[in-house]
């Protein structure tokens, strides 16, 4: 092939990425058309190198760096599905794997005890000071205004976790905690979660080369290409997936509900779990909270968030969740509560770390104050 039609179809190509909107699929599929033109058709000696080259490389990349990213994440968490947290006396977890000081059988039954479960946002995550988090500070704020309740606040949070593997902790060591609430705080990222726990056996697996492409800004361009990719389609089907789990984690926001809705129902199914158990085996009360992420409400909290290439700052559908809650919770019988309003009001400013997505301990403060008006409203606070 001539350099003078190499320039043409270069020139046709990039056309057809300004033309149409998948420019990750057009790219990907001129890129295998030329290789197939070089490889089978010409039998470019240094095309077939290449390709078997970058292949092999590929393969290694993979293996090698997947294994590196599995041992970094074992350090601090359990093998397995739900991933949890290792016991650690240092860090304040205890031998449940849970960020709590004490242990299970320091709680009483006559005490004031709320469990929070959630994610990372629950946890804590980046804090300086993990009695920051906003389980601990509405634990504080309990014991100021209500001293006779003896209050303790437990923080079931861990990163990664959902609703799906929040229920199934809940109804393995819930019990030793003596509930009288427990508190969901429900995030953006829980309904791909769900899905992605109740159809894999290991969510620890994670791809080098998807790391990579995250930190090099091209991520959007891999799930594009993953979400086109028939293959992937059709190795779902043969294994009992009658529902493609969406490459995008923030799916929710970045398309109109009525495209979301089959996918957030699985998270739907879990928290009725959740409720059901505290009623019928706990005998607790149970909240669902749903905070927002910056971007939803505000365009200057996290500007240099490392997810920033993932959805739309104050986009067309950033508030598509918050419909969608509206509408459980008029569907189920517990209380559920949108923070939307209360981190959109905050005189506090910032909330989030600059360049990352959780919140800072003023944010938490805002959550945990927010918490403590829902618990004053359900009448939990009022004197007996």
């Amino acid at each position: 092939m001539k350099s003078k039609d190499l320039l043409a179809l270069a020139v046709s190509f990039a056309v057809a990425t300004i033309v149409f909107t998948e420019a990750a699929t057009t790219l990907a599929i001129a890129a295998i058309a030329v290789l197939g033109y070089f490889v089978f058709y010409v039998r470019s000696r240094k095309a077939i190198a290449l390709t078997l080259s970058c292949g092999l490389s590929l393969i290694a990349f993979e293996t090698i760096g997947s294994i590196v990213i599995r041992r970094a994440i074992a350090r601090d968490y359990l093998p397995g599905r739900d991933h949890r947290m290792k016991p650690n006396p240092d860090k304040g977890i205890n031998s449940d794997g849970i960020l709590c000081d004490t242990e299970a059988d320091a709680f009483a039954d006559d005490a004031f005890n709320i469990i929070f479960l959630g994610d990372s946002f629950t946890f804590g995550l980046l804090l300086e000071d993990s009695n920051d988090a906003f389980p601990f500070q509405v634990e504080r704020m309990i014991r100021a205004r209500r001293p006779d309740l003896r209050a303790n606040c437990i923080n079931f949070g861990w990163t990664s976790s959902s609703p799906l593997l929040s229920y199934r902790l809940l109804t393995e060591i819930g019990s030793k905690y003596k509930p009288d609430i427990v508190v969901f705080a429900l995030d953006l990222t829980d309904f791909h979660d769900d899905l992605l726990y109740r159809h894999h056996d290991d969510p620890m697996e994670r791809s080098a080369s998807a790391f990579m492409l995250h930190k090099a800004g091209l991520y959007n361009f891999y799930l594009q290409l993953r979400q086109r990719w028939r293959l992937g389609r059709l190795w779902s089907g043969l294994h009992g997936e009658s529902l493609f789990i969406p490459d995008d984690r923030f799916f929710a926001v970045n398309q109109p509900l009525s495209l979301s809705q089959p996918y957030m129902l699985e998270t739907e199914i879990q928290l009725r779990k959740i409720a059901d158990y505290c009623k019928s085996t706990l005998n607790a009360e149970f909240i669902v909270v749903f905070p927002p992420r910056s971007f939803q409400y505000s365009a200057v909290e996290c500007p240099d968030n490392w997810e920033r290439h993932s959805y739309s700052v104050l986009g067309p559908f950033v508030r598509q969740p918050f419909v969608w809650f509206d509408h459980f919770k008029a569907r189920v019988d517990f209380p559920c509560y949108s923070l939307l309003e209360a981190l959109e009001n905050a005189a506090e400013f910032p909330l989030f770390f600059r360049d990352d997505p959780h919140w800072t301990a003023a944010g938490h403060k805002v959550i945990a104050g927010a918490v403590m008006d829902i618990l004053e409203k359900e009448g939990r606070l009022n004197s007996d």
